[in-house]
């Protein structure tokens, strides 16, 4: 249970592999337990914080979901996807 009482998170639900990759099909089979991967928080505690940056809603997310069994910190990317996709296809 989280602690906050208005809290809007952004993020996907995801099921790992046992190397810990996710992996869609294991959602639709429904084999492994789903869990959700958080990557911004949008609204914490009456405060808006869709205007702050990124790095800032981040550390919120963080800190709101610290605790959790089942929600967890998205992996962060390098600062350019471009490269970070191009690496992870070779």
């Amino acid at each position: 249970m989280l602690p906050d009482r208005t809290l809007l998170l952004d993020g996907e639900i995801i099921a790992f592999d046992k190397r810990r990759v996710s992996r869609f099909q294991l959602l639709q089979e429904g084999r492994v337990a789903p869990l959700y991967a958080v990557f911004d928080c949008l609204y914490r505690d009456r405060r808006d914080l869709r205007a702050k940056p990124l790095s800032v809603r981040r550390c919120v997310m963080e800190e709101a979901i610290r605790g959790s069994k089942h929600l967890f910190p998205s992996q962060r990317m390098n600062s350019n996807g471009l490269h970070a996709f191009r690496e992870a296809k070779a």
